[in-house]
Order: structure tokens, then sequence, then C-alpha cells
């Protein structure tokens, strides 16, 4: 199988990526089963989950797009950031999520 590297030196590949949104939405979905939560956006009504940490979190009131999109948007930055990732990446993902949760 071929990997597909992003530069001709970087060690991050598209897969890599690929994988990171799959695994990443994978982790709120059972997040959200765990909860009793069908969906992002039943995080915020009146079911369930009102009150809990899930709940109360910054994808509360999200769609499956917005959370993917949110997702993609933080495994791109991964890919392209060369250092301290794992400190800017979880911040700006949390960003990408408050971001995704404004309905006007």
């Amino acid at each position: 199988m071929c990997k597909c590297f992003y530069t001709a030196g970087s060690k991050k590949t598209v897969e890599g990526t690929l994988g990171g949104v799959v695994c990443t939405l994978a982790a709120w979905a059972v997040l959200f089963a765990v909860c009793r939560c069908a969906t992002p956006a039943a995080l915020s009504s009146a079911g369930s989950c009102e009150g809990t940490v899930v709940g109360s979190g910054p994808a509360a009131g999200v769609s499956w797009a917005g959370l993917a999109l949110a997702t993609a948007a933080a495994c791109l930055l991964e890919a392209a950031t060369t250092q301290l990732d794992n400190i800017f990446v979880p911040l700006q993902y949390f960003a990408l999520l408050l971001a995704a949760n404004c309905q006007e």
C-alpha cells in the first residue's frame, strides 16, 4: 500500500489524517451512545444528557456535519503543524467545536 505524504520531507500522511478523523468521530459516537444521545444536537435538547458533563461541553448542540467539519479541520491542522501540536491542536479543536455550535 502506498503512503501519501503531504510534503517530501514530512512524516505526516493523508492516510494518518483520515484515520484520525475516523477515529475521533468514532470516539464521539461511542461517547454519545454511552450518554444515550442519538446525535450531538440531542445533547442540548431536553434529553437524558441534559446537565451531564457531555451535555454541557463544547459539542452540545453541534450537528454531525458540524462535528465532522471541526474534526477534519483539526486533523488537517495537526498535519500542517511541525511543533507543539499537542498543545495547540486541542485548543484549536475546542474553538472549532464552539464555532460549530454557534446557531444564529
